[in-house]
């Protein structure tokens, strides 16, 4: 298991003021090491209050840690977030929760993100859904990828993320 490109021995965990990945692989075996990402909760409570700024998100990642971190991470700013391990079932989902945002990784089984998000663009019921690539790799694998919104390298910074949810950059397709 890896979050984005660390091996993991453990799943990531809640605390009281973030999210802690308890246990990295390290040489082959797991060691006590703790990341922790705090969040300022009283901007929770300012910028994203659930009765203004809800938006319903899909993470679709064939990594559980990345769907993980990234779903604890916006449900504590009040977005319904829905997960898929990969573009097949991401597809079943999106039709079913018409996402307005969507973190679409590229390699994957089944169905890779680029093909995902072409059928998602042909979509009419998903069309309009902004889509954000997610990668490890380079842009370059993103050539001829006109139907992503925007394109970011792993590991990916949270809080761009975040205002990019509450403020959507929507290209013209």
């Amino acid at each position: 298991m890896s979050f984005n490109g660390l091996e993991t021995c453990r799943r990531p965990e809640r605390g009281a003021s973030g999210i802690v990945v308890a246990g990295m692989l390290l040489a082959g075996k797991c060691e006590s090491l703790a990341i922790v990402l705090s969040v300022d909760t009283t901007q929770i409570e300012t910028s994203a209050s659930p009765t203004t700024h809800r938006r319903r998100v899909l993470v679709i990642d064939d990594h559980s840690d990345n769907r993980e971190m990234l779903t604890a991470y916006l449900t504590m700013f009040g977005h319904d977030v829905r997960t898929a391990p990969d573009g097949v079932e991401g597809l079943q989902v999106a039709r079913s929760f018409q996402p307005e945002v969507i973190f679409l990784d590229i390699w994957m089984p089944r169905m890779d993100g680029l093909e995902t998000c072409q059928r998602l663009r042909r979509d009419p019921l998903l069309s309009e859904a902004v889509v954000y690539a997610l990668s490890a790799g380079s842009t370059a694998e993103l050539r001829g990828a006109e139907c992503f919104d925007g394109f970011f390298m792993k590991p990916v910074d949270l809080d761009t993320l975040a205002e990019l949810v509450l403020h959507p950059l929507r290209k013209p397709h």
